[in-house]
């Protein structure tokens, strides 16, 4: 009787893992935002006018800021594409593992030729994805192509 309690208690603390990994993604995500949108708020309270604001970009701090702002978009977007890459590697690493367990002889079960060949093309689709990422990334200026633009 308790052996039958065993896959029903498993599938449940899996289903409760994703689910509080994707809660925590969107708590940080909105934390994020939270503080964005107050250094926004900041920004314009300091800034009664536009003219004040106008100003303020003219000078050597404003310039200063505007270029923290470019480069942290510039690092996100990389951050993007080099997560993107780190996905591809780990899928099709993981395809390659369980298609290499299919050809052992004594581990010859058809479900690790699926699993295998399913996760690698996984992995090719999110190489492909990345290197789509980085392409558009850089034609937007988002990324580039020389290293004194990335440090």
């Amino acid at each position: 009787m308790g052996v039958f309690w065993i896959p029903i208690v498993c599938s449940l603390g899996c289903y409760v893992m994703i689910t509080w990994i994707v809660v925590a993604i969107v708590n940080g995500k909105t934390a994020r935002a939270k503080a964005h949108a107050e250094v926004q708020a900041r920004m314009v309270d300091r800034f009664g006018t536009a003219p004040e604001f106008i100003e303020f970009l003219h000078t050597v701090e404003g310039r200063a800021f505007m270029g923290a702002v470019e480069k942290t978009q510039q690092r996100t977007a990389l951050d993007r594409v080099v997560g993107g890459f780190n996905k591809a590697v780990v899928m099709a690493c993981l395809g390659i593992g369980f298609i290499t367990l299919y050809c052992v002889p004594d581990t010859r079960w058809e479900g690790f030729i699926i699993t295998g060949l399913i996760l690698f093309t996984l992995g090719i689709g999110f190489l492909l994805a990345a290197l789509l990422s980085l392409k558009l990334s850089r034609n937007w200026g988002l990324v580039g192509t020389t290293q004194s633009d990335e440090s």
